[in-house]
């Protein structure tokens, strides 16, 4: 990002996806901006909706919301397999630009996440991290029997759905997934840090 009314945005996201694909596993891009995207020098500054209120576009066409450029950026790093959360922090004059933008972006926010403070902003990102964490776990072998296998979260014995009394649980999806559902999943993925263990009788397999 540069300094002043400057948000190069698109071609941020652009360079994302080029060294992301190079990664191995599931990434993300994590988008966390206080403007609108702007830095495209090819647009009309006489017709474009102007994201300043100080400076001319007309004079200046990089002022202009980079917004269709922008979106399309979103949408290939989504169709690289790349999701992108987008955060707004006390950008309510372009939450529509910020809310295209996310509803591109692949996640279960299809809105951005408006932010105006340091605790909104750490809760945000709280939630998004919970988000990503998957409830689905793949063993390393198929158990061979299914009531030697014990399954705890934070040291607290997590019960197979067969013999569940309450509403936290863990099933066995295929041959080999171990699947956590009602609260254990929610746990889980609240965004704090925790220790999840899978075990058969006296081995270890996750």
């Amino acid at each position: 990002m540069l300094t002043g009314s400057w948000t190069p945005t698109a071609v941020s996201l652009d360079a994302a996806r080029t060294a992301l694909a190079t990664l191995p596993g599931r990434n993300y891009v994590l988008l966390i901006t206080d403007g609108a995207p702007n830095c495209n020098s090819a647009l009309d500054g006489s017709r474009c909706r102007c994201g300043s209120d100080t400076m001319s576009c007309s004079t200046n066409p990089r002022l202009c919301i980079d917004d269709d450029r922008t979106v399309a950026a979103v949408a290939a790093l989504q169709s690289a397999g790349i999701e992108t959360f987008v955060v707004g922090y006390d950008t309510s004059a372009w939450a529509d630009v910020l809310d295209r933008m996310a509803a591109a972006g692949g996640t279960d926010y299809t809105t951005h996440i408006p932010v105006g403070d340091e605790a909104s902003l750490e809760s945000a990102l709280d939630a998004i991290a919970g988000s990503v964490v998957s409830c689905n776990v793949e063993l390393s072998a198929p158990p061979d029997v299914l009531q030697y296998v014990h399954v705890t979260l934070d040291g607290t014995d997590v019960p197979n759905e067969t013999v569940a009394t309450g509403t936290s649980s863990w099933a066995l999806v295929g041959d080999r997934q171990i699947e956590l559902r009602g609260s254990a999943c929610a746990t889980l993925r609240d965004g704090a840090a925790h220790v999840l263990a899978i075990s058969r009788e006296c081995h270890r397999i996750f």
